[in-house]
């Protein structure tokens, strides 16, 4: 029989060591602590593309992403907050835009303007739905 010291003991260390893990995570449900934090609002797709709409100090932008089948995948959540480095779309294929919309994995991404950024990004921390640290 273990003595209720070693017990508690144990507990502790338990409780600590799942507390430090979890705080170490680049992804969370509460508000983000850096300023690259988006707050994931909807996932959508279209063909072969996903549209993910983040939102980042009151501004919602559509991130874009192929559809990818991978294994041991970490999986973006709506209303969770994830650390994404993003790049614009607009600026690089200006030569390439339709009216109203960029061209994306052979797929025309419509421009949406109003509440939501006119732009389109992608994200290197994403593939497909897997979020990658």
């Amino acid at each position: 029989m273990i003595p209720l010291k070693i017990k508690c003991l144990i507990t502790v260390v338990i409780c600590f060591v799942v507390t430090k893990v979890y705080s170490q995570s680049p992804v969370s449900t509460n508000r983000p602590h850096s300023n690259t934090a988006f707050h994931i609002l909807n996932i959508d797709s279209i063909q072969e593309v996903y549209i993910i709409y983040a939102t980042r100090n009151d501004s919602t932008i559509k991130i874009v992403s192929k559809k990818e089948n991978i294994d041991k995948c970490d999986p973006i959540l709506t209303g969770r907050f994830y650390d994404l480095n993003i790049t614009s779309l607009l600026w690089k294929t200006a030569g390439k835009m339709h009216i109203g919309g960029i061209m994306y994995n052979h797929q025309l991404i419509k421009l949406e303007g109003g509440k939501i950024v006119r732009d389109l990004f992608t994200s290197d921390n994403l593939k497909g739905l897997c979020y990658i640290p």
